[in-house]
C-alpha cells in the first residue's frame, strides 16, 4: 500500500504546478476550481490570514508540510465545505506548535490536486 506524497514547484509567482510522487513516478497537475490562494503576513510570527477564491462548491482540505514535503498538521478547524467566492480564513501557527523555519501551507479539493505557499515563521 503506497501513500502519495504532493509537492509543489513554483515557476513564477503566478504559475504553480503540481508535482506527485507515486513508486517513484512523477505526474504533474493543476489545481482547478481554486483560482487564487494567498497567505499574509509573509514572514509571520503567528497568526497567518489566508485567502482563496472558489469557482464552485467544493470540500477544502488545509494542511502544513515541511518543505521535504512531510505532512505537519492537519487545520480540521477549518477544513470543510466552501461556496463559490472569495474565503478569507486566519490560523493561529502556536496552536500547532511549528518551531521556526519555512513552511508550505496547503489546499487540497475533494482529496485530489493541491495548491500550496510557501510560509516562513520567525519566532
Amino acid at each position: 500500500d503506497s501513500e502519495t506524497d504532493s509537492a509543489t514547484i513554483t515557476l513564477t509567482d503566478s504559475d504553480t504546478l503540481i508535482a506527485h510522487f507515486t513508486d517513484g513516478v512523477v505526474s504533474i497537475e493543476e489545481l482547478e476550481g481554486v483560482s487564487s490562494f494567498t497567505a499574509y503576513p509573509n514572514i509571520t510570527t503567528d497568526v497567518v490570514t489566508f485567502d482563496f477564491e472558489l469557482e464552485e462548491t467544493g470540500d477544502l482540505n488545509f494542511e502544513i508540510y515541511s518543505l521535504l514535503g512531510e505532512k505537519i498538521a492537519n487545520l480540521d478547524d477549518i477544513s470543510e465545505s466552501y461556496t463559490p467566492g472569495k474565503h478569507r480564513k486566519e490560523i493561529r501557527l502556536s496552536d500547532y506548535n511549528l518551531p521556526q523555519g519555512m513552511y508550505l501551507l496547503s489546499v487540497r479539493r475533494d482529496g485530489g490536486a493541491s495548491k500550496s505557499t510557501k510560509l516562513t515563521l520567525m519566532r
